[in-house]
């Protein structure tokens, strides 16, 4: 074989190892993406929900479908989990010791937090950031609104949930709704139905179930709808569909013995 021939097949060699390569690191690359695409929470199409903890912490809430922002600053920290002590569906968390996230710098102090993502200690994925900033940028200054809690009486919490948290698309589905505690915990089905209330949902009857159930679930009729899908993630309970509707509801949540130190309500 010539020398001239052996270059040839060597030089094809090389352009086939190297297309291989970058077929390699283009389909890591997608799964990459498709698994961040997979684990993010904001769509931006509907409401989502920050907690910024922090020194002062903060729960900002982004609606996309009526382009608004709600800024809530506590001004005393409490210990433990502020989206149960205010029963709000929270979709994501980030410690965040030094930004300030007001309202005047709302969309810079987003747009530096997707610059350290790796950095933050947080649940968000770069999608959910990007989506952030570029909705933040779209929302005029003055449908971006702020309030300060420096005591938390029921009262002024009532007053703070009254529809600063509500999902636009789950009042639209209009589904009714049926909470059963089938756990030992007195209390969690009223905990659980204050929850989905403070997110738009239609909450028809409470109840204690006639026995303890391991397992909590989620059991709706038809078609998995926005509504169950944000239940589901929301609550970590598994959903099981059922094909013919017994009861007056549409969606029937049951708390069970599996999720009792887990619940975010």
């Amino acid at each position: 074989m010539s020398r001239k021939k052996r270059t040839g097949e060597t030089l094809r060699l090389g352009i086939l190892f190297f297309i291989l390569v970058g077929i390699l690191v283009l389909m890591s690359l997608s799964f990459k993406l498709a698994t961040v695409v997979k684990n993010s929470n904001f769509d931006g199409e509907n409401r989502f929900t920050l907690l910024v903890s922090k020194k002062d912490p903060k729960i900002i809430s982004f609606s996309p479908k009526d382009k608004t922002v709600f800024i809530l600053t506590l001004k005393e920290p409490q210990d433990g989990n502020l989206g149960r002590l205010f029963a709000i569906p929270v979709d994501s968390s980030v410690s965040l010791p030094d930004s300030e996230f007001e309202k005047p710098d709302l969309t810079s102090d987003i747009f530096s937090l997707f610059l350290n993502l790796r950095d933050k200690d947080t649940n968000l994925t770069s999608i959910d950031v990007l989506r952030l900033f570029l909705f933040a940028r779209s929302v005029n200054q003055d449908s971006i609104s702020e309030e300060a809690l420096d005591s938390y009486s029921l009262t002024d919490i009532q007053a703070v949930t009254l529809n600063n948290f509500i999902d636009p698309k789950i009042t639209e589905e209009k589904l009714q709704i049926e909470v059963v505690n089938a756990s030992e915990t007195p209390g969690l089905a009223n905990r659980l139905a204050n929850y989905i209330t403070n997110m738009g949902g239609n909450v028809i009857l409470i109840s204690t179930a006639d026995e303890i159930l391991e397992n909590s679930e989620i059991r709706y009729f038809g078609n998995r709808t926005y509504t169950v899908s944000k239940l589901k993630r929301l609550l970590g309970f598994k959903d099981v569909k059922e094909d013919k509707k017994n009861s007056i509801s549409d969606v029937i949540i049951t708390i069970g013995q599996d999720r009792i130190g887990k619940l975010p309500f």
